[in-house]
């Protein structure tokens, strides 16, 4: 029962490894350098992941503490506006400013690696 936990567990961790690299830096790849998916990864590995481990790993740690906070204003938010932020489309347009700035963040960290990384004009 324990190795079938641990197993799962493992698995759970390593897709959302995954899932976190795809989104915030394979598709930005793909988008600013017109690559198809192997080849961004490819990307990303050479030159961001091998070069930048440590803030690599910070971005992801304070990912991770910002999650959190937009947890507590996205609670917070559903309860003071009386549950109508749990309706879908009045909670998007409550939210926005949160969900946009989830989306930019990892953009703006790429934008650091040089010239070449920049998205925004």
């Amino acid at each position: 029962f324990m190795l079938g936990l641990v197993s799962v567990a493992g698995i759970a961790v390593a897709t959302m490894i995954v899932s976190a690299l795809l989104d915030d830096f394979v598709v930005p790849v793909m988008y600013l350098r017109d690559a198809r998916v192997l080849a961004a990864w490819g990307i990303v590995w050479r030159e961001l992941l091998r070069e930048y481990p440590g803030p690599v790993l910070l971005f992801y740690l304070m990912r991770i503490a910002l999650a959190i906070a937009v947890g507590v204003i996205a609670i917070a938010a559903t309860c003071l506006t009386c549950c109508l932020a749990t309706l879908p489309y009045i909670g998007t347009v409550i939210l926005l400013p949160l969900l946009v700035f989830m989306r930019c963040y990892s953009l703006c960290f790429i934008e650091q690696c040089g010239p070449e990384w920049r998205v925004f004009a």
